[in-house]
């Protein structure tokens, strides 16, 4: 958390925003609750660059995953200068007869002590109308996951400007099942950041 995530993200050859939007996908998925509940990362593939075609591609995917959206449109026309448009991750519970209709949860991830200036970005109303060639039937609803322990006297205001927020507390109430290859390589990141820290 107290890292700077621009300069200072990536340790053991692990990319520490990565991780967090996996775990936070984990911990989404697992809030959710169903045993058909899927979730997704978006934005880790496109970091770094604007690239319209990484862009579309991930848009044309999510809308077939979810099944909702129909395909990417680009609604100017122009340049996308959209990396992931500050969508990090997607839940959702889709039903057995795959119509539109749906629980959808748009998440935006931020690491680092910033994250109050970012919790408005994402816009889950918006980034439909700008990127996707149909209308959702349901808005998704937004959460918002940070890699801090948010201070409570600033929680309501902080969940009205974000949406359902995911600090590290309820992360981790909601990863407790967490195992394999993520867990491995967080244990990796968090100890070779450790060093750095001389914890």
């Amino acid at each position: 958390t107290r890292l700077n995530m621009k300069t200072d993200r990536v340790h053991a050859g692990i990319d520490g925003t990565a991780l967090l939007e996996e775990m936070s996908a984990f911990a989404l998925r697992a809030y959710l609750g169903s045993g058909n509940a899927r979730s997704d990362v978006f934005g880790t593939s496109n970091r770094g660059r604007v690239n319209t075609r990484i862009f579309e591609r991930k848009v044309n995917l999510l809308c077939k995953e979810i099944g909702e959206g129909a395909r990417f449109r680009n609604l100017n026309g122009g340049p996308v200068q959209a990396r992931d448009a500050g969508l990090d991750i997607v839940g959702w519970i889709p039903f057995e007869d795959r119509t539109p209709g749906q629980l959808i949860v748009f998440g935006q991830c931020k690491t680092g002590t910033d994250w109050r200036r970012h919790g408005s970005v994402l816009d889950p109303a918006k980034f439909n109308k700008l990127w996707m060639e149909e209308p959702f039937l349901v808005d998704p609803l937004r959460a918002y996951f940070v890699s801090e322990a948010v201070d409570r006297s600033n929680w309501k205001e902080s969940s009205i400007i974000a949406g359902i927020l995911f600090d590290r507390c309820r992360l981790v109430q909601y990863s407790g099942d967490l195992s394999g290859d993520l867990l491995s390589r967080i244990r990796k990141w968090t100890s070779a950041a450790g060093k750095t820290l001389h914890l």
